[in-house]
């Protein structure tokens, strides 16, 4: 008989059980896809998920390898007739895991000193920042990309996705408009964004300055707490969740604009992981910068079309399936353009970046990569446009490892630029 597990309580078990096993989740789970092992779809860890719960499985490192090895790209929740929420079961499952599963040194390191530690400390993640864009400019990143060093570390998919970092600033507390000001709304940086990601934060500004609102960036917000979510650790995510909530507080009556579409996702469903009203209020007031845009553009972009030749779209599986803006995105880009702007071939199938998971599972992230580099070869395109900065890492270290002329960018990025040329 297997050892009765801890922490049971919470899983959702009528909503598993509304899974009536039908497969037609099975072409959209990039998982299942690549293995054929009905183990790695979102039906067959329904099924190992209700197993464990009810005693019936034991926690064995094959199971937890199974569910870790999820995407939670929710590609399966869009096609299932029963709405299943998969989501919600993946991570309820893994929460139990976590409460059951030995702590092991390795773990121990990373979550405590690079998760817990490092990632949700703004200032501790700045000094690192400050760190590594000294490393980069010294050419200690050439001796020790070239050295091999860095793979004999296992530091090498992590540092390959390093972009070049800008010179570091804290942003200021509001950015107003003074000239036909439309309202005010507030910004979400998150943690690792503010610094690899400062362009594209300093271009959503002007834009929204630009459309006439003022914006806010709340200095007390810290990371989303997705990382912590997905892994199971819901003491840690509910602790962020409280924080930025709290953090948002003054800006209440104004719309939060979100620039990662995997921290977007995460945000709009903060009411799912908190009782009480605040958090599902917070969710509420979430827009998606592309859409927020698309929304409200009116005489920004009036006889701003322009030629935009080689640009093609990657949709976020987080922007496409959570959030459900990835269309606006497409369209408030073509609105822009005089040429028509394309979507990568079988752009519906994860890229394999997903959080951590390009660390946690690498073979499984290749593997997903590797198809979305070869859409990107074949479209002929030279510029990508993603919504996600896990996603635009990931695929641009890809980029870089094959020696592609493709540079990936945010949407942000590509209508700053226009805005400029048209004047």
């Amino acid at each position: 008989m297997p050892q009765t597990l801890l922490a049971t309580d919470r899983f959702p078990l009528a909503d598993a059980d509304k899974c009536v096993q039908c497969g037609l989740c099975l072409p959209h789970c990039p998982t299942y896809r690549k293995s054929g092992d009905e183990n790695e779809s979102p039906r067959g860890r329904i099924a190992l998920m209700r197993a464990m719960i009810r005693n019936e499985l034991p926690l064995t490192p094959r199971l937890e390898t199974h569910l870790d090895r999820c995407l939670s790209c929710r590609n399966c929740e869009a096609a299932c007739p029963a709405q299943v929420p998969y989501g919600r079961l993946v991570d309820d499952a893994r929460a139990v895991v976590a409460a059951n599963r030995p702590e092991t040194w390795g773990r121990r390191v990373l979550w405590r000193w690079a998760v817990d530690g490092l990632l949700v400390h703004p200032d501790r993640l700045r000094g690192v920042g400050r760190l590594l864009r000294g490393y980069q400019r010294s050419g200690l990143q050439a001796i020790m990309r070239g050295s091999g060093l860095l793979r004999l570390l296992g530091l090498a998919a992590v540092e390959a996705q390093l972009p070049p970092l800008p010179k570091l600033k804290r942003f200021a507390t509001v950015y107003p408009v003074q000239d036909a000001a439309r309202g005010e709304v507030a910004l979400f940086v998150g943690c690792i964004a503010r610094i690899v990601d400062q362009p594209t934060i300093d271009a959503a500004i002007r834009i929204l300055n630009k459309m006439g609102y003022s914006v806010h960036v709340p200095p007390a917000q810290n990371c989303c707490g997705a990382v912590h979510h997905h892994a199971g650790d819901r003491q840690g995510a509910q602790r962020l969740i409280a924080q930025n909530v709290n953090a948002f507080k003054p800006t209440e009556d104004m719309p939060i604009i979100t620039l990662a579409s995997g921290c977007g996702a995460m945000l709009l469903e903060y009411g799912q992981h908190v009782p009480g009203r605040e958090a599902t209020d917070f969710g509420l007031r979430l827009h998606d910068f592309g859409a927020f845009v698309e929304d409200h553009h009116a005489a920004l972009l009036k006889n701003t079309a322009t030629y935009l030749d080689g640009v093609a779209v990657h949709d976020p599986c987080s922007l496409r399936n959570v959030m459900h803006s990835a269309k606006k995105t497409h369209k408030l880009l073509s609105r822009m353009s005089t040429t028509k702007i394309t979507k990568l071939a079988d752009h519906a199938t994860c890229c394999g970046a997903a959080g951590i998971y390009f660390l946690t599972q690498p073979t499984m992230s290749e593997q997903l990569r590797h198809d979305t580099l070869q859409a990107i070869r074949h479209s002929g395109c030279h510029t990508v446009v993603t919504s996600n900065i896990g996603c635009a890492l990931h695929l641009a270290a890809g980029i870089a490892s094959q020696h592609l002329d493709v540079k990936v960018i945010h949407p942000a990025i590509l209508i700053d630029r226009v805005l400029r040329l048209k004047g």
